[in-house]
């Protein structure tokens, strides 16, 4: 009998494992007036059940990549946590200060499904003539015509949802270089860290405190933990 190969990923061995502690906190967020939304495991499990349910039932399947074109928000964790419990490959985004950047992004990326906030959303529209690979539009923060509304759709997804049994050599994450001149950094499933401390630092059971005002300067592949 031939032996199966051994499985790994980031959702079910580290956030299903912690979900497991009731009441273990993942996150704090402070917002601008000083108010803290306390996020644990277990919210961030069922989350990323729905984003996967979300993501694979708008067609995007297992090896696909998606362009997550976010400034540090809730939304930054559950979407890379869903595309990741799907075997979907999340592509981090640098940060994009002009409209060529944003552009030089989506090229590279490889990617058919882009995730953006409103900020981006009037760009990607006149984009879509150059990219026609871009299949799937998801907007966070505001239904509009044309885009997949993130927030309607997830909240109405099942958070039952079977974790692909990725393996370890697959790709499960990559992150763009700020520099168009610059390689991305891929990891695979298998990898024992990310060298992201917003992730890595959930391998140790650490929680994580941002304050709303520091985390709207950071990229989406800064190291800083705060």
């Amino acid at each position: 009998m031939a032996r199966s190969e051994s499985v790994a990923n980031f959702a079910t061995d580290v956030i299903d494992l912690h979900a497991s502690t009731p009441g273990m906190v993942a996150l704090e967020w402070f917002d601008d007036q000083g108010d803290v939304d306390r996020v644990t495991f277990r919210d961030f499990s069922i989350r990323s059940c729905k984003v996967a349910n979300m993501l694979t039932r708008e067609g995007i399947s297992r090896g696909d990549r998606v362009l997550i074109m976010l400034p540090l928000c809730l939304e930054w964790w559950e979407i890379i946590l869903g595309c990741m419990r799907a075997g979907i490959v999340a592509v981090l985004s640098s940060e994009a200060s002009t409209d060529e950047s944003v552009r030089e992004q989506i090229q590279h990326s490889d990617a058919e499904s882009v995730v953006v906030g409103t900020e981006h959303a009037d760009l990607i529209e006149t984009l879509a003539s150059e990219m026609p690979q871009i299949k799937n539009r998801i907007l966070i923060g505001w239904e509009r015509d044309g885009w997949i509304d993130y927030d309607r759709r997830v909240s109405m997804s099942s958070v039952d949802f079977e974790t692909c049994r990725t393996l370890p050599h697959e790709a499960g994450l990559f992150i763009l270089p700020d520099s168009p001149d610059g390689q991305p950094a891929m990891y695979t499933h298998g990898d024992s860290k990310f060298d992201i401390q917003l992730l890595d630092a959930w391998r140790q059971g650490l929680m994580l405190t941002l304050r709303e005002e520091n985390a709207k300067h950071l990229g989406s592949g800064t190291e800083r933990l705060l």
